[in-house]
């Protein structure tokens, strides 16, 4: 037939640039929270333990949950005294949750037993603006997302709050989140998931502390409703791209291309937290009704979903290299008042509501974009095509 070579040609281009662009890998629910029903409770934050546990709580209940990944055992372990979205946990095992303006804290020795005592969950810090995403530097300073408020905090170890940056806005109206989900990176700078806008900013931090610059990593379509990120140790960045059910991977080079992604009915039903324990992924489905994941049923509902993707997390918290030796600190720099405690990072107590200059920590507002943009496809794979589509003109000549 004259046309066999040209349709066997059209076949083999397409194949070629799926198997270059396309990303799949296994991906599972691992525990429904709530079996009968596939809009009955919302959770978001999701953080996983050292003996391969993972937490997560119902922002309606405050129902604290535990899974133990090698049994898939679901307990109860109490109700918080007040709901909980980002979680993280510190060097000493204690468990931290983002509520509000507040930062709770639920000690270790209360991890450790079969339940939990709502009296002996501790207020670590208040005013805190649009708490949300959490996540702690290697001298234990905890940093804390404002979401809508454009703000990053920083909690040093004994409770004191000040904004560590300022500014971060929105590309899109009918969504106003700027900065959730957080995480270090391998570099030591601290990266922040844009939701609005579809990109991760990344900020770098002075050797005593304090920030030092913002810039804009990367941003693409893939990552529309970027919410919680982390690292993988091999520098990776996964994120929860939520309004797309997708879980997106970010290269160390600035590279996005999906993970995984899903209609409506799962296994993804709006990611919002993701987190690594061993070699897989694991992510929290708040399944909200928006994006792709609108209309909320059918589906799955509140859940734990598992995504195989075959590399390790990186340990946390994670230590910022240390700095080139420096001469003394310039004048406008205050020496740390207690040579044996840790250097805290330079805070500035969070400006009054109003019409006000804006703070010293800004962040600029046009960001330099230094992750190479949005990666949506790679420059091979345009190439790619170009020589199949000239194939594919010769073949057709030849046939006609």
């Amino acid at each position: 037939m004259k046309s066999s070579s040209f349709v066997i040609a059209c076949l083999l281009a397409f194949v070629l640039v799926g198997s270059v662009s396309a990303q799949t890998v296994p991906v599972s629910v691992i525990a429904d929270l709530d079996p009968g029903s596939a809009t009955g409770i919302r959770i978001e934050g999701l953080a996983a333990d050292k003996a391969g546990r993972l937490y997560t709580a119902d922002l309606d209940s405050r129902r604290l949950f535990r899974i133990t990944l090698s049994t898939g055992a679901v307990e109860v372990l109490g109700t918080l005294p007040r709901p909980g979205s980002g979680m993280a946990f510190d060097s000493a095992g204690n468990l931290y949750l983002a509520s509000g303006d507040v930062i709770q804290r639920i000690p270790a020795n209360q991890l450790a037993a079969t339940s939990i005592d709502p009296a002996a969950v501790q207020i670590f810090a208040t005013n805190v603006p649009g708490a949300n995403g959490l996540a702690f530097d290697g001298a234990g300073n905890l940093y804390v997302s404002g979401g809508n408020t454009g703000n990053i905090y920083v909690v040093t170890t004994d409770g004191k709050v000040g904004t560590f940056a300022a500014g971060f806005t929105s590309d899109r109206p009918e969504q106003r989140i700027s900065t959730n989900g957080l995480a270090f990176g391998p570099d030591g700078r601290l990266y922040s998931a844009n939701t609005g806008s579809g990109a991760i900013d990344r900020i770098t931090l002075k050797p005593e502390g304090g920030m030092q610059s913002v810039e804009r990593f990367v941003t693409s379509p893939l990552l529309l409703g970027a919410d919680g990120i982390t690292f993988a140790a091999n520098g990776d960045l996964y994120v929860a791209a939520n309004e797309r059910n997708a879980i997106v991977k970010v290269t160390p080079a600035g590279q996005v291309s999906d993970v995984t992604s899903n209609g409506n009915n799962g296994p993804l039903e709006f990611p919002a937290s993701p987190a690594f324990s061993g070699n897989a992924l694991y992510a929290s489905n708040f399944d909200i009704p928006r994006g792709a994941n609108a209309p909320g049923e059918p589906g799955i509902g509140a859940s734990i979903a598992r995504i195989d993707v075959g590399v390790e997390g990186q340990a946390l918290p994670v230590m910022q290299p240390a700095p080139a030796p420096v001469a003394a600190p310039p004048a406008s720099v205050a020496a740390p008042s207690a040579p044996a405690q840790p250097a805290q990072p330079a805070v500035t107590q969070p400006a009054p509501a109003g019409p006000t200059s804006p703070p010293a920590g800004a962040v600029p507002a046009a960001l330099p974009n230094t992750g190479g943009g949005a990666v949506v496809m790679p420059i091979f794979v345009a190439a790619l095509i170009a020589v199949c589509c000239g194939a594919l003109l010769r073949l057709r000549r030849r046939d006609a």
